[in-house]
């Protein structure tokens, strides 16, 4: 065969190979770019693919798992050309690679990429102090008195001061910039405000310095305040009862303007006599009030009730306010103060455990629990305010995510000089923009174990509930202190029916659970009952009381009867929250929605006083059952998709759950079909890896669907999956996690697979791409021509002249002595045409039999 025919063949070739691959081209601006005001980065992308074949598809993959597919939305499959500028947010700072990819009719591929850098916020150095009168903290006056504050709003890293604003707290405020200074780098003044109402108020200061350039605007925002305690002469007050006890279950609330709240009342009554009583509550503004859920009380000796006290916030400004909860009885009186703080949002709340007994000589701890009721990340600092036990905290400073609940320990540090007495430490927790105050009550107790003792005891103080004719068993624990196997003594002293073990061994080093049975007779008095228990050996002798409350309890359980409901736009569902009380008295549940989605929730009206569509407390009767019903309206312009909305339920202890819904366009019901919906739009997987995709399958028909089965079809070979059989309830989907397994010798590259969900007479299919990737490794054929496809026609070009030249060249000379020379010093035996061969097999790329023939 002539030489220069088969040139040029395999010239034509080569060039319809390489030039078969269709032309992608992407931009980013800008490539790196701090992070903008929304804690976001946005970058615009100009992408297009091209091919003069026709493209199959075309997607930009962004490189932080999400994409966006241009064939079947702005293009259509067989286009020739996919152009479009396409605008994309990033949120975490860090380093991308975006790769836009097209495959045309043929099954040839190309991508392009870009690199992007984003780069986290700058940081600004501000100095802010506020003070009153000379104080730092706190500053208490009377009522019409003028207060001096002092500002200083300074920049340190030499930025000019955008804005320096104080709050006074009670609705009033002044910004300095434009007035008294002017834009720099430092404001410094004295300013006089007089209050006009009785309360307590927190006069915060904020400072907001700023630039920007073509890619970033940055701002650092700062706040300080002080706390004003506005007051008048107290008048002479009735003498205070030790005989009624009020307890609230927390001293400080947060709450929005317009919103009302139920805070649990313990009343007791600590004499051995009957008291009939009045009970009241009172604001300390006209923004806040409050009300007991009962009036009028009467208490037997010994009794105690916990009733609702309901606080409502009417048009009030972001402050802190005192409501008063008083009892009255026998010309006497007894109070309980709550703290309210109206915020933005709730933000932070501070609860610790109450009554906890202290060993002295010890550093033991008390449970502290902090969270962040808000959508934002708050950083928490925390302070115990007593000297005397000089409290610290397992963490005094840490970050709380958004609605996070994070539990620290609060050591309180005792010695031998300690009284054995009841105590209260006052935690102050302070964020960027409030602080909240706690009181945590402690008795200061002789604990087994320190000076000593050769073991220690440990039984729960707390009163537990019970009724009458009934039996209960209470534990209580024993520690070996000792390197020997110890014998004890145990006795139990009580008006009610108790028995122990006489007598206990427990290993040295160990420690044991033991327990205390208690028979309650009908003829048992009503009210508490103390059991001491007693444990003793030849040297140590260890007293603990615990507590029988016989009588009145309350056993709340919940159920939520529906859930994973489909909704179209513009409609909406009622889902149901069932209570039972199997206790013997009424008890209360605060059910509280938590709702950042654009759907409207509302809770039912039934059994409750509250006038809060997102917060009520419901009365759920002894020995009934309550529905408490929670609807869900979607608006019309709502994005299609999952959501849920948590749902917190507030008894005895705290219970969390989620509702959970889909939304689907107008109509989609009424159709009474299936669907599914494939996550991600791409599935990639490795050559001999396995991974896991989610398929979410829909019934959007009123009726129960069972068996339905997911099957796929078209998968590439070596590529293996399971079909699926679920039950699909009316109005719900179902979330499948399905894996796929590829083996080393599975075809690399871009598979379109058929997921296909069938139940009874309906049917649907929905195709999802499905990329396999080599392993890491070398290629040279194809890694030559990715090279050469992101070069360009023009380098094509110019390397197809220097082969044809090169090859011309080489055909001209054959017949000459340099020629000869070489093949004759290459292989003497060979002849022209197998040497020509030979030249051929070194240069053409791997291709297969049917491309060869």
């Amino acid at each position: 065969m002539n030489f220069r025919f088969l040139t040029v063949l395999f010239v034509l070739f080569l060039s319809t190979m390489v030039l078969a691959q269709p032309n992608v081209s992407l931009n980013a601006s800008p490539l790196e770019t701090n992070v903008n005001l929304d804690g976001q980065f946005e970058i615009t992308f100009d992408a297009e693919c091209s091919d003069d074949n026709g493209l199959e598809f075309c997607f930009l993959d962004f490189g932080d798992f999400s994409s966006y597919e241009f064939v079947g939305d702005e293009c259509s499959t067989g286009d020739t050309l996919c152009s479009e500028t396409i605008e994309h947010t990033y949120e975490p700072d860090g380093t991308y690679t975006a790769t836009l990819v097209a495959g045309n009719v043929n099954s040839d591929e190309n991508e392009a990429s870009v690199n992007l850098t984003l780069l986290p916020p700058l940081d600004y150095q501000i100095n802010t102090e506020i003070l009153a009168n000379g104080e730092e903290d706190e500053l208490e006056i009377e009522l019409g008195e003028t207060v001096t504050f002092d500002i200083l709003c300074e920049e340190l890293s030499h930025n000019d001061i955008d804005s320096c604003l104080v709050d006074f707290g009670d609705g009033g405020s002044h910004e300095f910039i434009g007035f008294e200074c002017d834009e720099g780098e430092t404001c410094e003044l004295e300013y006089d405000y007089t209050y006009t109402e009785l309360g307590e108020y927190s006069a915060s200061l904020t400072q907001v310095s700023s630039t920007s350039n073509a890619y970033y605007l940055k701002f650092s925002l700062v706040t300080e305040s002080v706390t004003i305690n506005v007051v008048e002469p107290a008048p002479e007050e009735p003498e205070e009862s030790t005989d009624i006890v009020l307890t609230l279950e927390t001293q400080t609330i947060i709450m929005k303007s317009n919103d009302s709240e139920g805070v649990s009342l313990k009343v007791e009554n600590t004499s051995n006599h009957q008291i009939s009583m009045d009970l009241s509550a009172k604001g300390s503004s006209v923004y806040v009030d409050g009300e007991p859920s009962v009036t009028d009380l009467t208490l037997n000796g010994g009794e105690r009730t916990t009733i609702s006290l309901n606080v409502e916030t009417t048009d009030a400004p972001l402050s802190t306010y005192n409501v008063e909860v008083k009892a009255e009885f026998d010309n006497t009186e007894t109070t309980a103060d709550l703290t309210v703080q109206v915020a933005d949002e709730g933000t932070l709340l501070v609860n610790a455990v109450q009554g906890t007994d202290v060993c002295r000589t010890s550093n033991d701890s008390i449970s502290v629990e902090v969270k962040n009721n808000s959508n934002k990340q708050k950083f928490v600092e925390l302070s115990g305010l007593n000297e005397a036990f000089l409290p610290t905290f397992s963490e005094k400073e840490f970050w709380l995510d958004p609605n996070e609940t994070r539990t620290i320990e609060m050591f309180v540090h005792t010695n031998s000089t300690t009284d054995l007495d009841d105590y209260t430490v006052t935690i102050r927790a302070e964020t960027e923009n409030e602080i909240v105050f706690e009181n945590v009550s402690f008795e200061v107790v002789q604990c087994a174990g320190f000076g000593g003792e050769n073991f220690k005891v440990t039984l729960d103080s707390s009163c537990t509930a019970t009724g009458d004719n009934d039996e209960l068993t209470l534990d209580f624990k024993v520690e070996n202190l000792t390197d020997e196997e110890i014998e004890l003594n145990v006795n139990t002293i009580s008006d009610l029916i108790t028995s122990v073990p006489l007598t206990i061994t427990v290993p040295a080093d160990e420690e044991e659970i033991f327990e205390i049975d208690v028979e309650i007779r009908t003829s048992d008095d009503k009210g508490k009952h103390d059991i001491d228990l007693y444990v003793w050996d030849s040297q140590d002798t260890i007293t603990k009381t615990t507590c029988v409350n016989v009588g009145s309890f309350t056993d709340i359980s919940f159920d939520l009867l529906e859930n994973n409901l489909i909704i179209e736009q513009g409609k909406n569902e009622v889902y149901t929250l069932h209570f039972e009380n199997t206790g013997n008295s009424n008890g209360n549940v605060k059910v509280t929605i938590d709702n950042d989605t654009d759907a409207d929730t509302r809770l039912s009206s039934e059994n409750t006083s509250s006038t809060s569509s997102k917060v009520k407390t419901y009365t759920v009767d002894d020995d009934d059952e309550l529905d408490v019903f929670v609807s869900v309206s979607v608006p019309l312009d709502m994005d299609t998709g999952t959501y849920s909305i948590e749902v917190e339920l507030t008894n005895t202890d705290i219970e969390r759950t989620f509702l959970r819904f889909s939304v689907v366009e107008p109509g989609t019901l009424a159709l009474e079909k299936i669907d599914i919906t494939l996550l991600p739009i791409t599935a990639t997987l490795n050559q001999g890896e396995q991974g896991e995709f989610e398929f979410v399958l829909a019934n959007f028909s009123t009726e129960d669907l069972f068996d339905a089965e997911l099957s796929f079809e078209g998968l590439p070979q070596g590529v293996e999956t399971t079909t699926r059989t679920v039950d699909l309830r009316g109005k719900r989907t179902v979330s499948l996690m399905q894996s796929f397994s590829v083996s080393e010798d599975a075809e690399p590259g871009l598979h379109t697979v058929k997921a296909k969900l069938s139940a009874g007479d309906k049917e649907v299919e929905k195709s999802f791409v499905l990329e396999i990737k080599e392993k890491a490794g070398f290629a040279p054929i194809t890694g030559l021509f990715s090279v050469v496809g992101e070069l360009g026609p023009a380098l094509i070009i110019f390397l197809l002249a220097i082969i044809l030249i090169a090859l011309f060249l080489r055909g001209r000379g054959m017949d000459g002595p340099s020629y000869r020379a070489q093949r004759e010093e290459r292989n003497e035996n060979k002849t022209e045409s197998n040497y020509l061969e030979e030249r051929l097999m070194e240069i053409k790329p791997e291709t297969s039999d049917e491309q060869t023939e």
